[in-house]
Order: structure tokens, then sequence, then C-alpha cells
């Protein structure tokens, strides 16, 4: 299975008309930022570790409050992907995660706080060796869409929902 995100000319919501900011319809789960403790492209600590949990928990509740608990295991792994890369890989000194919903499309985005265009997430196939490098291969098996923003801050992807059912 090749691993691409999609073309550049289709690499935002607003070019698919989904989610966009401000959208009728749209409504906003969560939105948290959490702080680095250190400096971008220091190893993590330990706190900054454990944000990726927090974050599956927060979006779990989420899920629940919305009637769409089928979709918590991928949001799971999503988020998880999305959040270890924006804390090993982000350039600023935030990490913001958000998960966004219409009736039919469910949107998780992880900022890192500051973009970089020359160096910005890709999916790579990772070798039978390596201990990384498997992220975006898993967002782009499990998510409907995703992409990265213009500046590389922003790593997005959606799932479709199917409400009362599974995807």
């Amino acid at each position: 299975m090749p691993v691409t995100a999609l073309p550049p000319h289709a690499r935002t919501r607003r070019h698919l008309g989904l989610l966009a900011a401000g959208a009728p319809g749209t409504v906003i789960g969560f939105e948290v930022s959490l702080t680095r403790s250190g400096r971008a492209g220091d190893s993590p600590t330990e706190q900054e570790r454990s944000w990726p949990c927090r974050m599956r928990r927060l979006a779990r509740l989420r899920l629940r409050h919305w009637g769409v608990e089928e979709l918590a295991e991928t949001v799971d792994v999503l988020i998880s992907e999305l959040v270890t890369n924006a804390v090993r890989h982000g350039h600023g000194r935030t990490v913001t995660t958000r998960l966004t919903r219409t009736a039919t499309y469910l949107c998780v985005e992880v900022v890192t706080g500051a973009g970089d265009p020359g160096c910005r997430p890709r999916a790579r196939v990772a070798g039978p060796d390596d201990e990384g490098g498997r992220g975006l291969f898993l967002v782009n098996a499990l998510a409907d869409v995703w992409g990265v923003g213009a500046d590389g801050s922003t790593t997005w992807c959606v799932l479709a929902v199917v409400p009362g059912g599974d995807r």
C-alpha cells in the first residue's frame, strides 16, 4: 500500500469543505494547549511523554458525550501518533490538540506551535529494525483523509461519522 498524504492542492480541510473554522454545524469537542517545560527539540520530559495518554482520555469522554464511542479505538491511535510526533519533533513551545466534529465528520488536529515548511511531517515506510517511523503510516491507514498545514505546524486527520453505526 502506498503511503502518502493528500496531494498538495488538497491538504486543507477548507479545500475539502470539511470542518472549516466557524462553519455552521462545526462543534469543538475540546482544545487543549500544553506547554513544554524545556526548549523545543529537547528530549521530552516524563510529563510531556504523558500527553498522548491525557489527550486520549479527553477524546474518549467527548466521543462518549457525542454518542460516537465506536470511533474511540481509532481515535486513540490517531491521537497517540499525532501528539507523540508533535512532542518528539515539534518546533514550538506548545502542543495543541483539538477535536471537532460535524454531523458527518470528526477531525483531530495537533498543532506544534511553530511551523517549519522545510520539516513537514510525512509518512514513510519503516524498516523491520526501525524503532519508529510507523505513526503516519497508521494515520494513513486509519483516517479517511489526513494532511499537514502549509507551514508544517498542523497535522490533522478526518474520520467519517456514521451516527449509531460502525465506520
